[in-house]
Formats: C-alpha cells, sequence, structure tokens
C-alpha cells in the first residue's frame, strides 16, 4: 500500500475515534488535566496507541470502532503484535474483562520505541538516563 493511502487511512481511524468519543461516556480517550484536550491515540509511522476507560462499555465501543474501521478500509490490527497495559489502579477483574472483549494480551511495559522508553506513570531521571549518556557521548565526539 502507498504510504500516503496508509496515512489516509489512519486519519480515518482517528476520524472514527472522535466522532466516538463525542457520545458521552464513551470512555475513549484520557485528560491529562480538568482542563485540557482529551488526548484519544497517538500515532507514529505504523503504529497507534489507543487511551480508553477499562469497563466493558469502553472496550465494547472501542471494539466495534476498530472492527468498522476494517470494514470501512480492509485495514486488519495484527494483535500478535498488539498488547494491552493498565494503570496501576486496575482491577484484576477489570483486566480480564478488557483483555476479554479486545483479545489483545496485556504487558506490563510496552518496552521501547525509538530506543525511548514507553514508561507508565511518571518518569524517573533513570528514565532516560542511557539516552542523555549517549548523546553526551556523541556530542563529544
Amino acid at each position: 500500500m502507498p504510504p500516503y493511502i496508509f496515512i489516509i487511512c489512519m486519519e480515518s481511524l482517528n476520524y472514527l475515534l472522535c466522532k466516538e468519543a463525542r457520545e458521552q461516556k464513551s470512555g475513549i480517550g484520557i485528560k491529562l488535566g480538568p482542563r485540557t484536550t482529551t488526548i484519544l491515540c497517538l500515532m507514529f509511522a505504523d503504529d497507534c496507541l489507543l487511551f480508553y476507560k477499562t469497563n466493558s462499555n469502553s472496550c465494547s465501543i472501542l471494539k466495534n470502532t476498530l472492527d468498522k474501521f476494517y470494514n470501512l478500509f480492509g485495514q486488519l490490527i495484527n494483535f500478535h503484535k498488539s498488547a494491552v497495559t493498565f494503570s496501576k489502579n486496575v482491577s484484576t477483574a477489570q483486566k480480564q474483562t478488557v483483555m476479554g472483549i479486545l483479545n489483545i494480551p496485556q504487558r506490563d511495559s510496552l518496552g521501547k520505541y525509538l530506543r525511548c522508553p514507553v514508561f507508565q506513570g511518571k518518569p524517573l531521571r533513570t528514565t532516560f538516563q542511557d539516552i542523555i549518556s549517549k548523546a553526551t557521548y556523541k556530542l563529544k565526539g
């Protein structure tokens, strides 16, 4: 698929998520503060981070949106490369519900993306120490 077609498809996914997020109590998206905009997803090249609440209604809405995306554009999500991660205040029952609806395995960490750790919670200074050390070394050279 040519890159520009893929970009149009991903914009369409963003549109579908925005449309669902406008509905009351959809649970799609997160707010980082009381007066901030809702973040629905973060897209990087062909990767996408989706944000939603951990309840059966939100997960069903998200699953239906992803199914609609597939039916409209033929872009199938690779569930073998997909993972779900939870905040620390999510109960085991909620985790089971989410994984059951979405049929995506859980990981405690999303690992690294472009050599940067994808962290949960507030990052510590040591989180980026490896990157700082490498950049400092290269700048000295």
